[in-house]
Order: structure tokens, then sequence, then C-alpha cells
């Protein structure tokens, strides 16, 4: 077997929970070694194209929202629902069974 590490990384999401109030969607526990999105990487996620309803908002770990894609990321309001986005990122790596 031979691995090989790049110098890029992989980036997984996917949905953990729906609607959820803000103060209710920032206390979901996500498995290791999933995580929250913070601001930073919502700004890098929200131009990406992701298989959600039209207008389905994201919350991050530091009190803002996205959608994927959208045009911006934006502080959170108290009294409307998001989804909870886990979010894995690790460096990729090939590997070969010979």
């Amino acid at each position: 077997m031979v691995i090989y590490e790049t110098d890029s990384t992989e980036w997984r999401v996917q949905i953990f929970k729906e609607h959820l109030l803000y103060s209710d969607a920032v206390t979901v526990a996500l498995p290791s070694p999933w995580h929250i999105p913070t601001r930073d990487e919502a700004t890098v996620l929200r131009t990406l194209t992701y298989a959600s309803p039209s207008g389905e908002r994201f919350i991050t770990s530091d009190g803002y929202t996205f959608g994927m894609p959208s045009a911006s990321v934006s502080k959170a309001g108290s009294k409307t629902q998001y989804s909870v986005l886990g979010l894995y990122i690790r460096q990729t790596v090939i590997v070969i069974d010979f």
C-alpha cells in the first residue's frame, strides 16, 4: 500500500438538524470530527451549490448565518429558524492498494 498526502484539503458537509431557533441550534453537539462552521468557513461555503431546499439558512458557531449558495454571510436573528450544518475538514489523502 502507498499513501500520498497532498497539499489540498477535503471539505465535507452534512445537515444534522433542521428548523431550530438560533439559541437551540448553537447548542447541538456534533459527533467528532464534525463542527459547526465559523464565519470565515461560511464565506467559503456560501459560494457552493448544495442540495438543500431553496432559501435554507445555516448557522455558524459565532453568531452568523449563510445559505448555499448565498450572496452574503449575515448576523443571525434570535427568532428565525436555522439548520445545523456540520463541517469536516481534513487533508486529502490518496491510498493505493497493491
